[in-house]
């Protein structure tokens, strides 16, 4: 959701055409019938995305791995990988965006907290 300079609620979905893996790159999205409101997406890749979702499985960290630290050390030989977390927050209906968010979009490096990362 996004907040028009016209005071109004905005959903907005954009459909590309396939591209090949590239990025980062800046998307600008403006409104058709407004030159005001546009939105700005920074740091967008196209490639594989791997979304992944489950249970206790899902909040594994790399710090509960033997070799954490080597991991997060080496961690920015991968500069296409993007770490995200939503915060678990239960609703009964379903929800159009995010009520909070754990780790924000982030490139893994060894400077974040190694509890940000998460393994798959």
């Amino acid at each position: 959701m996004h907040q028009g300079t016209d005071g109004e609620q905005w959903l907005w979905k954009i459909t590309l055409d396939p591209m090949p893996p590239s990025g980062p790159i800046s998307i600008t999205i403006t409104h058709t019938s407004s030159t005001t409101d546009e939105i700005t997406l920074d740091d967008v890749l196209f490639g594989d995305v791997w979304l992944c979702g489950g249970q206790s499985n899902m909040v594994f960290t790399v710090t509960q791995v033997f070799n954490a630290t080597i991991e997060a050390l080496i961690s920015s030989e991968y500069p296409h990988i993007r770490l995200f977390t939503a915060s678990e927050i239960h609703s009964e209906t379903p929800q159009n965006d995010l009520t909070s968010v754990k780790q924000p979009w982030s490139v893994p490096s060894p400077e974040l907290p190694i509890e940000a990362f998460f393994t798959i």
